[in-house]
């Protein structure tokens, strides 16, 4: 398979893309509603790769942000891979170090994007479950940085 994805332009190797979770069989387009802004926070994530900094993980911060209001027109994987994502993007804004560096309002909404992950990923049915997990742990990801992240939070108070 030598597809290029519509949303990342990564190419699909797999049944669903790794890097966002398009399907490769029934990708989004990439003028909709909603898959705009995704592709802008991917563009924008793509080019920080290169030259990363705070600013460019805000920016993508925010495309994610822009994206996620039209979450329920996406397909599950897609809308569960950007919550997850978003995520990311919040943590690496502080250079993707320990949580403890998060500010307590940012470390809140990285625990929310990471419960919303987490419910649309139990919903998924077992079979595609099975599939993406197969590279990426998400459920051990997603459980890992809730734990340490309420740890944090518990030891502010």
């Amino acid at each position: 398979m030598n597809l290029k994805c519509s949303v990342c332009n990564g190419y699909l190797r797999e049944k669903y893309c790794r890097e966002d979770g398009n399907e490769a069989e029934n990708q989004v387009n990439p003028t909709d509603d909603g898959i705009t802004y995704l592709v802008n926070a991917y563009r924008v994530t793509d080019a920080s790769y290169k030259d990363p900094t705070a600013r460019d993980y805000e920016e993508s911060r925010r495309w994610f942000e822009r994206a996620l209001q039209y979450e329920d027109s996406f397909p599950p994987v897609l809308r569960m891979v950007s919550w997850f994502q978003y995520a990311m993007r919040i943590v690496q804004m502080i250079g993707g170090g320990p949580l403890y560096r998060v500010g307590s309002d940012d470390l809140r909404e990285f625990m929310r994007a990471l419960e919303e992950a987490r419910q649309i990923l139990n919903t998924l049915p077992d079979g595609i479950k099975r599939t993406i997990q197969v590279r990426d742990p998400y459920d051990h990801m997603i459980r890992a940085n809730l734990s340490e992240a309420r740890k944090v939070l518990q030891d502010r108070r």
